[in-house]
């Protein structure tokens, strides 16, 4: 997928969305999104040996005129209790794909780009799900970052509790039958 951005007012920026695939640590250096521990996931390789043991899957955005990575997303499987829902039968569990991780590049936040990894996101999950079993999209969000995925439809689900590294983060959920309500009304409005 490609993407375009004017990042500064004297170039425009051509992006693309890729999958991690063994990285070299050139294309990874200097990756800073603000986030200690999302910076360390992905440039000392914790991100690289989930990805190589299918623990998760990385989607990488590439500034095509550097090959630098400025952004990238992590999807996995997951699965939540059935308190948590309003959901009836017998399950004790429900299966979603969690987002465990989302990041821009500070060189390039507030440029949209982060809405449009997260649309990725959305739409590769919901493509997975026609596959696998997954109710929804679930998320712990940094209290900071909860108003950024409740535009796009994502609700808090519980009280914020804190993280090992002192973050105070929220769950947040979005179901796929919205999802798909959701991908149903664009594609009538686009045939309209």
């Amino acid at each position: 997928m490609s993407v375009k951005s004017d990042v500064s007012q004297e170039k425009e920026v051509n992006f693309e969305i890729k999958a991690f695939s063994n990285e070299k640590k050139k294309d990874l250096n200097g990756f800073d999104c603000g986030d200690k521990i999302l910076n360390n996931c992905l440039i000392n390789g914790k991100i690289k040996e989930l990805t190589n043991q299918n623990i998760i899957t990385c989607m990488l955005l590439m500034d095509l005129s550097n090959s630098k990575v400025v952004g990238f997303y992590t999807l996995k499987n997951h699965s939540l209790a059935r308190g948590d829902f309003e959901i009836t039968g017998k399950y004790q569990s429900i299966p979603v794909t969690k987002l465990d991780m989302l990041a821009v590049d500070k060189i390039y936040q507030g440029q949209g780009l982060g809405i449009k990894l997260l649309r990725q996101a959305i739409s590769n999950a919901l493509e997975a799900s026609k596959h696998v079993g997954s109710n929804g999209i679930y998320l712990e969000a940094v209290e900071d970052k909860v108003e950024f995925y409740s535009r796009l439809g994502f609700t808090v689900i519980g009280e914020a509790k804190t993280h090992s590294s002192g973050n105070s983060l929220v769950p947040m959920y979005l179901s796929m039958l919205k999802v798909r309500a959701a991908v149903s009304h664009n594609k009538k409005e686009n045939v309209a």
